[in-house]
């Protein structure tokens, strides 16, 4: 079933409003698929990238694909003054600071996440934004600080029917909520876990599965979880 039919199938008139708390580059064969709901008409979304030219870069890109797509250069959080620890890996980068003694345990995940610069951020709550209108679908990857985008988004959070959100099962973050605290603050807004639509993990050093230091083992260490209004 294509896109449009699926929409016509479920009779919605208005476009899905969907809102990206921790966007990432978009083109590409790994586009978001909200992205190509936004180019087929069907989607809108306002997306959060707080490092400046990093945001630019993602407006630059979106106007090359479809209408209806916008960044904000707004670090999301709970309203108050953090630092934003920058690695050189940008998708590592966190409010949090990485786990150094946690992360050294695994294949190739240190690595990534060496801080090259620490920046003061003022965050923003959801709940105090404006976002066009009620939120349908929420997604949210910024690295540990899932929770607290969350616990100061619980207006938003009345109207959005599916919530992708990244999670972690080992902290990479010193001191970051995990799995099963944020699972049980969306149990408290009314929603039920529906499925994971990915895991990952790294092996246990120095162990290579594969001659791919990516490809986990057993141990899962973060996913993203889906959630939806509970049934």
């Amino acid at each position: 079933m294509t896109t449009n039919a699926f929409f016509d199938f479920l009779q919605l008139r208005d476009k899905v409003r969907c809102v990206d708390v921790g966007a990432l580059a978009i083109g590409g064969e790994t586009r978001d698929p909200w992205i190509d709901l936004c180019r087929l008409g069907c989607a809108e979304l306002v997306g959060f990238e707080p490092i400046p030219e990093e945001c630019d870069k993602l407006n630059t890109l979106a106007a090359s694909i479809a209408e209806g797509i916008r960044y904000l250069p707004h670090a999301i959080g709970d309203g108050a003054t953090h630092t934003l620890h920058v690695t050189n890996f940008p998708m590592a980068t966190s409010l949090f600071e990485p786990d150094g003694p946690s992360n050294s345990l695994f294949v190739n995940l240190a690595e990534l996440m060496v801080v090259n610069k620490k920046i003061p951020v003022q965050t923003q709550r959801l709940d105090d934004l404006d976002l066009g209108g009620p939120v349908d679908f929420l997604k949210l990857d910024i690295q540990g600080a899932e929770l607290m985008a969350l616990e100061n988004a619980t207006q938003t959070l009345e109207h959005v029917s599916v919530l992708q959100c990244e999670v972690e099962f080992v902290p990479l973050y010193k001191n970051q909520p995990l799995f099963a605290e944020v699972d049980q603050f969306l149990r408290s807004q009314g929603f039920q876990f529906l499925k994971f639509a990915y895991t990952m993990g790294r092996p246990f050093k120095p162990l290579v599965m594969n001659n791919n230091p990516n490809q986990a083992i057993s141990q899962t260490l973060w996913a993203d979880a889906v959630y939806v209004k509970d049934f």
